[in-house]
């Protein structure tokens, strides 16, 4: 028997870790990889916090943490009753720690300053998010990423805040993702110009 271990595809079948299908159901697979050196930050429904991100690894959507989709005010608890139905690849979040998605929104608008080093210029990005998946518990409160911008949005791995789990507060601080050995994830995984959001330049 070949060296190379089973695994389980998305829909928890196990299947050898080098055949089509393994392949095929990792490439579907949402996945959350951010960016190990800093986040973003986000201001959406009158709140602002920071949001991890990406550089294109999570094409398929933002992500957003149920409980803190639950305390913006034009959403609350109701949101979760209306949220749209996931495919069977969209049901866990793959990564470090897996994680359950519970649905998804459509077209939430939102504003982004990419890199939010208070030494640099500040700029914000208009941003509207054609898909976010809710996830059940998220180790941050949003998960953002450049691929609307096509990577010139003067994002920068130096300076400050870092993405730590002090940086994001609690509750974000206990998930266990935070208790994880996280690993830097390529920072070139496809092309960013599919993904699926858009931007304009907004005002600081």
């Amino acid at each position: 028997r070949s060296p190379v271990p089973d695994v389980l595809n998305s829909r928890g079948l196990r299947t050898h870790a080098d055949s089509p299908s393994a392949h095929d159901d990792a490439a579907m697979a949402l996945f959350y990889g951010p960016n190990l050196c800093k986040p973003s930050r986000v201001e959406i429904d009158g709140r602002t916090v920071f949001a991890s991100n990406d550089m294109g690894t999570a094409l398929q959507g933002f992500l957003i943490d149920a409980a803190f989709l639950v305390s913006l005010p034009s959403y609350g608890v109701t949101a979760l009753n209306v949220l749209k139905p996931v495919k069977d690849n969209e049901c866990v979040i793959r990564g470090q720690v897996d994680m359950k998605v519970i649905g998804k929104l459509h077209n939430v608008h939102m504003r982004i300053q990419y890199n939010p080093d208070p030494r640099d210029p500040v700029k914000w990005y208009n941003v509207t998010a054609t898909q976010m998946f809710v996830v059940d518990r998220l180790p941050v409160p949003m998960h953002v990423s450049d691929g609307p911008i096509q990577r010139n949005a003067g994002w920068s791995s130096g300076g400050e805040p870092r993405h730590t789990a002090a940086t994001y507060g609690e509750p974000y601080n206990l998930h266990p993702y935070w208790r994880s050995q996280v690993a830097i994830a390529p920072l070139a995984m496809g092309p960013t110009a599919g993904y699926l959001g858009n931007s304009a330049p907004g005002s600081a």
